[in-house]
């Protein structure tokens, strides 16, 4: 079967799901709006919040917005295709794909290599737009690279964990604030920053500041970081698929 042949069946299907909800359209467009912020405005209001404080604080612009923005587009691009997973369960189109001429494999191919694929080539141009400190093509596109499994994780998690789209909002709110707990790991000395490791964010975070300031671990980091995503995903592959055929 023609690889293109999901795409030129599902994308137009998406795309007019896309248009008419206001939710997704604004998920598309923060990480894009961020990085003009984190150009234009940021530094200004680092510098003023520093002056206040008496503290230099604009050395943490980049490592804090850096790993915001390098979440971001996988992130909002998980949460789109988690909610249209939703929509279709609800209505139980899902289940019309086992009797379409459209395998399985390729419909759930689509909906996991699509989001992960534009998460990382947003990437690649949000983050040199934001104008903080660069790390280099190579780091920057091992960042994209680590975070982009991010897409089909949150994906996934929705369309398991969640009965209906009310749901999927309320995990949306929450996966957000889990996601970002481990910036807090890059104010805590030494070994002690691993006590994050346990969430799956954690890793890219890590290799991105080491991109920061180059350190030769950053690549067992990013290994490491890799095969935790790829299980998490096919771990919450198998439970959605055990969910739908139910």
């Amino acid at each position: 079967m023609n690889i293109f042949h999901p795409l030129k069946t599902f994308g137009p299907v998406d795309s007019k799901y896309i248009r008419r909800d206001d939710i997704t359209i604004m998920l598309l467009a923060a990480p894009f709006l961020l990085g003009m912020v984190s150009r234009w405005l940021l530094p200004f209001l680092f510098e003023g919040i520093g002056s206040l404080i008496g503290l230099n604080i604009q050395p943490y612009l980049s490592p804090i917005m850096g790993y915001a923005l390098i979440f971001l587009m996988p992130l909002f691009s998980g949460m789109i295709i988690g909610l249209i997973l939703l929509d279709q369960m609800d209505d139980r189109s899902i289940l019309g794909l086992q009797v379409s001429p459209i395998p399985m494999r390729s419909y759930i191919a689509y909906r996991l290599f699509t989001p992960m694929l534009f998460s990382f080539l947003t990437t690649l141009i949000v983050y040199p737009l934001s104008g903080l400190q660069s790390i280099g093509v190579g780091s920057l596109l091992a960042c994209a690279a680590l975070a982009m499994p991010f897409a089909p994780m949150i994906a996934l998690t929705f369309a398991t964990f969640a009965e209906n789209k009310i749901q999927g909002l309320v995990l949306m709110k929450a996966s957000g604030g889990i996601l970002f707990l481990p910036i807090v790991s890059y104010f805590i000395p030494s070994l002690w920053k691993f006590a994050f490791a346990f969430i799956p964010t954690y890793w890219p975070a890590q290799f991105f500041w080491w991109s920061l300031d180059p350190n030769p671990w950053r690549w067992l980091i990013w290994g490491v970081g890799m095969i935790i995503e790829i299980s998490i995903v096919q771990f919450l592959l198998h439970r959605w698929l055990k969910k739908i055929y139910a």
